[in-house]
């Protein structure tokens, strides 16, 4: 068997797919805590899910280094970015232009990732991470660059350490990390920004 069959297969059409999911992650980004529908990717190597998978297909490219966290750093998911993407995997988060995680316990801890400088703010870490849903966790009112007002949000299996470090990432605006949560058909953005209370 070669690799290419082994592999999971990537969005069904890959331009649409791409164009697709980059203007729901945009969107999501723009209005912080404002879930966004996703889809694309119908199989994804486990245990990465699909819509993680669409993410990471769509941001990542040859020139982006990627930490993938425990449990996503086994051969199955380094290849299938790997082939898809071009991305080289890092084992350093220090040296990540994105990290994946499946959970918030997953993560490194985000002093350790890049976090831009104050003549390029920009060049800094994007963290996608899984949540099991967006309705199931503890409220926290989000409020910021693209919120009216306030916006409740409670994406699943947060903890209350997740928040604490949100926070701390957000009074180092405009350095920071920006994050997008990715749920089982549908991504949110919680951008650098975006100002938390719980």
């Amino acid at each position: 068997m070669t690799m290419e069959t082994e592999l999971s297969p990537g969005f069904q059409e890959p331009v649409h797919g791409a164009q697709q999911t980059f203007r729901a992650v945009l969107d999501a980004l723009s209005r912080p805590g404002i879930p966004v529908p996703l889809s694309g990717i119908e199989a994804a190597p486990d245990p990465m899910g699909p819509t993680l998978a669409a993410a990471a297909l769509t941001l990542l490219d040859h020139e982006t280094g990627v930490y993938l966290a425990p449990p996503l750093d086994i051969e199955a998911v380094k290849r299938y970015i790997a082939f898809h993407t071009g991305a080289p995997t890092v084992s350093e988060p220090a040296d990540a232009d994105f990290v994946i995680a499946l959970a918030d316990r997953d993560m490194p801890d985000i002093l350790q990732l890049k976090t831009g400088c104050a003549e390029y703010p920009d060049q800094s870490a994007t963290v996608l991470l899984g949540v099991r849903d967006f309705g199931s966790g503890e409220k926290v009112l989000l409020s910021g660059p693209g919120i009216a007002e306030t916006q409740e949000f409670s994406p699943g299996n947060l903890d209350a350490g997740f928040w604490t470090t949100a926070r701390q990432n957000h009074a180092r605006f405009p350095l920071g990390v920006d994050f997008i949560l990715c749920g089982p058909e549908s991504v949110a953005g919680l951008p650098r920004s975006t100002s938390i209370a719980v």
